[in-house]
């Protein structure tokens, strides 16, 4: 049996989640008879088969993960897609694009995949009917001995140089919510206590390229501590947690903060780094190990009793081993996953041809998983990708009315009455063969008399995009029988009225 992740991009495949999530997973499940791969969606541009018995979309919450998740269940797999991140359950919040393909996945998938229990509340919240399995982050072995000596070792090395060595280490920004690096900008006016105490506290930080370009000459310059960046890598982080006596990882309350896995506290014990997570105690269920406030972290150092010392280790390990066992993990998914194979089953009366829809902020890739996957690729008012469409909708010349124009791919697969009207253009202009007349009813109409300031700025396209992208919707579902539909669209806050439509007959 074969499971197949389709990560958003080659970027991705180095994200914690796919690292820590699914990579861990791998020798497990080869044990259990499973094979699991790993690829970006875009390999299938390159020639990946699509030749699993489950396939797992991660970090893809756009149309052409949704087209390709349909088609593939079609086929006779089982589809899910994972939710980590809860952008769901603020109703109130800028997420208007994930909570828009939360309502297009209902009644569309196999199952959901989380981290916490928290996140598959949310995720049954929004579709009561669909499976939820919780998959908690696995730990990599740990050696209790080696952790131990390297405690041992930090420990005499703060107490000598008076030198409290912190890192903070994780992705620093986010488009919606002020997290990660806001975080440790909050929090970090506690670690003066350290200072007033005698310690010097040095804070290395670990986080993306772009996040640091907007903290370093600013907020990170706040925090009471001698700060230093490094742009983030896997290498990196072990050897800044091997070198760090605490990492210092504090959580806001935030809903999108509060359903995150344990996932930086676990990789920071494992490696023998103290915890210290000030703010929403998410890290409870490994609370004899963490650290919630500065004070007591510099009460124990006086001490020099730490949570985690040379004799809590086995017990940390057992901890681990009952929370985050990656055997147990894989034996836990797989049966769910053979409780689901008669999802699989599912008869298919007709077979439809695809198309996407494109709107203002579609995605080139989307573009090009069209053309690897043999779908119609086409272009509505709002269109701003400039690519050699199956169909597109626009106006073609400054000042005039808008047309339908159709490549001459995008002219096969008319309906015959609409290849009957269709006039060929006498030369071939941006690769579109024919001039297709919008249809005499109400959604034709519509475009008819639509004008460019319609979509020229953002607060119109605000205020126009639901008739205009329904009107464009309805003349595509028209013209090209026998066709599924479904829009792409990723500028906040747009969304068309329906994400699906089908072709006449």
């Amino acid at each position: 049996m074969k499971i197949q992740i389709l990560v958003r991009s080659v970027d991705w495949l180095n994200s914690a989640g796919t690292r820590i999530r699914y990579a861990r997973l791998k020798r497990q499940l080869k044990a259990l008879g499973w094979h699991l791969a790993i690829d970006p969606i875009a390999a299938i541009n390159d020639g990946l088969r699509l030749n699993a018995d489950v396939y797992l979309f991660s970090k893809c919450q756009d149309s052409g993960a949704m087209m390709l998740a349909e088609m593939l269940r079609e086929a006779g797999a089982l589809v899910g897609f994972d939710l980590f991140d809860d952008y769901f359950s603020n109703s109130t919040s800028l997420a208007f694009g994930h909570r828009a393909f939360q309502r297009t996945m209902v009644n569309r998938v196999d199952f959901l995949l989380c981290s916490t229990k928290r996140m598959a509340e949310i995720a049954s919240d929004f579709d009561p009917q669909v499976p939820v399995h919780v998959l908690n982050d696995p730990h990599d072995p740990i050696s209790s001995a080696s952790v131990a000596q390297s405690l041992r070792i930090r420990l005499e090395e703060t107490q000598a140089s008076r030198t409290i060595k912190l890192v903070w280490f994780g992705h620093g920004n986010n488009p919606i919510f002020p997290v990660g690096l806001n975080d440790a900008v909050a929090f970090g006016s506690e670690l003066s206590a350290l200072q007033q105490a005698g310690w010097l506290v040095q804070l290395h930080v670990l986080s993306n390229r772009e996040a640091l370009d907007e903290a370093i000459a600013g907020p990170l310059q706040t925090i009471p501590a001698e700060v230093t960046v490094e742009e983030w890598s896997e290498a990196g982080e072990a050897a800044a947690l091997d070198r760090a006596l605490v990492a210092f990882v504090p959580v806001n309350f935030q809903n999108f903060s509060t359903a995150k896995s344990l996932n930086r506290a676990v990789s920071a014990l494992a490696r023998g780094a103290q915890v210290l997570s000030p703010g929403y105690p998410l890290y409870d269920p490994l609370a004899p190990f963490i650290y919630k406030s500065v004070q007591e972290l510099g009460d124990h150092l006086t001490s020099r009793e730490l949570r985690l010392n040379e004799q809590s280790v086995q017990e940390l390990a057992s901890r681990l081993a009952a929370i985050a066992d990656p055997k147990h993990e894989a034996e836990q998914l797989i049966r769910f996953l053979n409780r689901l194979k008669g999802c699989a089953a599912r008869p298919v009366e007709e077979r439809l041809m695809r198309g996407i829809i494109h709107g203002s902020a579609s995605p080139p890739a989307i573009h090009r998983l069209c053309k690897s996957l043999g779908w119609l690729s086409l272009g509505s008012p709002f269109s701003r990708l400039h690519q050699p469409f199956h169909g597109e909708i626009a106006q073609f010349e400054p000042g005039k009315a808008l047309e339908l124009r159709v490549s001459r791919e995008g002219f096969a697969r008319l309906g015959n009455n609409w290849r009957e009207s269709a006039q060929p253009l006498a030369r071939s202009a941006d690769g579109y063969s024919h001039l297709v007349p919008l249809p005499d009813n109400a959604a034709g109409r519509v475009l008819a008399g639509a004008s460019s300031i319609m979509w020229e700025s953002r607060a119109a396209r605000i205020v126009t995009f639901p008739t205009l992208m329904h009107a464009t919707c309805e003349v595509y579902a028209e013209i090209f029988p026998q066709t599924r539909f479904i829009f792409s669209e990723q500028e906040m806050p747009l969304a068309a009225p329906e994400p699906f439509l089908e072709g006449g007959k």
